[in-house]
């Protein structure tokens, strides 16, 4: 497969701080961590990590970045470094989400090489195809889909030779997925042992790190307050997208749906579902609420919906338990609380 080629300037690095290139022009440039303790460059940065962390917490927008390529690749460097210090999980999770929804809006309009360029960079197989498809080994395809339903499902590709051919927009759906994983691995791969960290990232550190934790705890309020009394009574796989939001997790959408409509038939309304979501990493109040509505029969055709069956689940990836004698997650559930909990077997 021929090399793709891509000049980059500065500007690409304003917009993708993350990119290699970008992170070799700041060491080629001498810019260090020192640097922040001292001049007005340390003190711009310090201040768009805050910025891009009080967006990140909060699930606020971050604001646009200013003009100063410098100033954003470093911010981010700094970042990942709270991040690696920090080591929350859940924080991690948050972070990557929202930066990578922000930075996939200046990915859709990019031209095709671009494209390929950024899908090699997370070490993809990927070539342009005729009539304006794109081609991508199935491996790396598998592991970025954004879940296992509709047309995701490897059954429902045009595949050749182990290739599947993608629609642009399926490609810059895959990209956000795979620029996740990717900026995910960027913060395992920081080494704080080999790093000397100036006392204003220390400091950054524990401002985060305070906020954060008060956010968690808010969460935690919210979750033991609808969930913690009769989540025992839960079939295995609800639990299972429960402690996944906890984590911190991104949901897809048949698991949101899943989690939704479960929690709105056993007699939750509309603000109490909405109140466990509101810690998504994405969380927008608006559409979480208007999807909430419409699960449970307030919008559209006025008809509330039911949670998938387990072997809809299955399909799905939400569910690897075995419940004797169950079909569906609410007759789990409705067992469970007359006091006859089935028999659960995890499957291999």
């Amino acid at each position: 497969m021929a090399k793709i080629e891509v000049t980059l300037t500065k500007g690409y690095f304003l917009k993708y701080p993350f990119l290699p290139d970008a992170l070799k022009y700041i060491s080629e440039l001498g810019l260090t961590l020192e640097d922040l303790s001292y001049d007005t460059l340390g003190n711009e940065v310090i201040r768009r990590v805050k910025e891009i962390f009080d967006a990140v917490i909060n699930s606020l927008p971050i604001p646009p970045s200013g003009d100063d390529p410098d100033i954003e690749v470093l911010s981010y460097l700094v970042a990942l470094i709270v991040l690696k210090i920090i080591g929350d999980r859940s924080l991690i999770e948050k972070f990557v989400v929202v930066l990578s929804k922000k930075y996939s809006e200046y990915i859709n309009v990019e031209e095709n090489n671009f494209l390929l360029y950024l899908a090699t960079t997370f070490g993809w197989k990927i070539a342009y195809g005729s009539e304006g498809k794109y081609m991508m080994f199935f491996i790396d395809y598998l592991e970025n889909i954004p879940e296992y339903r509709g047309r995701w499902k490897l059954v429902h590709r045009q595949v050749s030779k182990g290739w599947v051919y993608l629609e642009k927009i399926e490609l810059l759906r895959l990209i956000e997925s795979g620029l996740k994983k990717y900026m995910a691995k960027q913060i395992s791969n920081v080494n704080i042992s080999e790093v000397q960290l100036p006392d204003p990232v220390y400091t950054l550190v524990e401002e985060i790190s305070m906020v954060w934790n008060r956010k968690v705890k808010e969460y935690e309020k919210v979750r033991s307050r609808y969930l913690k009394k009769g989540e025992k009574y839960y079939p295995p796989c609800i639990r299972s997208i429960i402690e996944d939001l906890k984590n911190g997790r991104n949901l897809s959408h048949s698991a949101r749906f899943a989690l939704a409509s479960f929690l709105l038939n056993i007699g939750m309304d509309v603000e109490e579902v909405l109140g466990i979501f509101r810690f998504s990493p994405d969380f927008r109040e608006d559409l979480a609420r208007y999807q909430i509505e419409h699960i449970a029969g307030l919008r559209g055709s006025k008809t509330k919906y039911v949670t998938y069956k387990c072997d809809s689940m299955r399909s799905l990836g939400l569910c690897y338990w075995e419940c004797e004698g169950i079909s569906h997650p609410l007759q789990y559930y409705y067992k469970a609380v007359r006091g006859m909990p089935p028999n659960v077997k995890k499957r291999i």
